[in-house]
């Protein structure tokens, strides 16, 4: 008995649904964000196997619901667009600065000392506060220097770090191919953090991907695992470093983090010139 109340109360992220968070309210209903759009939200700040309790889902719905929204319903789709381009891309976009506040103020408005938002709420306030600061961060000085470090720096990214050269780890079998221990995506992230952005000078880098493409961190798994398993766990991985929160790993992500924290420190005694980084990419995985 206990086994069905607790599936009939909790619902996977990835079963909820857009009526869920629109609640009873009936079909034209004024919301500040539109139901839609905040399950895109919350999906991209939450892993998949995250249960959601009903009273979440209720409390959240009753906070986007907005009663003067005449004028905002006329821009509320350019408005999320622009958005979803600002969390999802981290560009900032300009004169999109007032909108946030905006429904930042209703958010706040909905908090209380005695009261404190659910996870869900949280999630969408701290991307809309991401926004506002990449939004702040945008100004002439610093589209200026960024530029400048172009000149000079190379970009680091999947692509740039991703090599070519014939590994001397055995051949993939039809089936299986070669995958990093620790993901192209998860080193660009860390080394974002390490550095304080996605770019690196143009001596460091072939060490960077030498390191990276050590047979130490290349494994011989399946297509599945690889292109399906891999990219879900990185993608748990990766949110929980973009979040402050305490959201529990799946079993799978918490193997492959566990995983990649022992490859670097592996590499960390292979490249030193990449010592640095290994170090703080071993203090912040084992901070999660």
């Amino acid at each position: 008995m206990g086994q069905r109340l607790s599936r009939s109360y909790y619902t996977p992220l990835k079963d909820v649904t857009v009526r869920q968070l629109a609640g009873s309210s009936p079909a034209g209903s004024s919301f500040l964000l539109s139901p839609a759009f905040c399950l895109k939200v919350l999906k991209r700040g939450l892993p998949p196997h995250y249960e959601c309790s009903k009273k979440e889902l209720t409390r959240f719905s009753g906070v986007i619901k907005y009663e003067e929204s005449e004028v905002w319903r006329e821009k509320q789709k350019k408005v999320e667009e622009r958005l979803w381009v600002s969390m999802t891309r981290r560009k900032p976009t300009r004169h999109l600065e007032s909108e946030v506040e905006a429904v930042l103020e209703h958010l706040y408005a909905s908090r209380s000392w005695f009261r404190r938002p659910g996870l869900l709420e949280r999630t969408l306030v701290d991307q809309l506060e991401n926004v506002l600061a990449a939004g702040k961060q945008n100004t002439l000085w610093n589209r200026m220097l960024y530029m400048w470090r172009r000149l000079f720096r190379k970009s680091v990214s999947t692509k740039t770090l991703r090599s070519s050269t014939k590994y001397s780890i055995a051949a993939a079998t039809p089936g299986t191919e070669r995958a990093h221990v620790l993901s192209l995506a998860v080193a660009v992230r860390l080394w974002r953090e390490f550095r304080g952005d996605d770019t690196i000078a143009r001596a460091e880098l072939p060490a960077l991907r030498r390191m990276l493409n050590d047979t130490r961190n290349l494994s011989i798994v399946c297509q599945h695992t690889n292109r399906v398993l891999h990219v879900r766990y990185d993608e748990e991985i990766l949110k929980r470093l973009d979040s402050s929160s305490s959201l529990r790993l799946s079993p799978g992500a918490a193997k492959r983090l566990s995983a990649a924290s022992s490859v670097l420190l592996k590499l960390s005694r292979e490249h030193e010139e990449m010592k640095p980084f290994c170090d703080s990419a071993l203090r912040r995985l084992n901070s999660l």
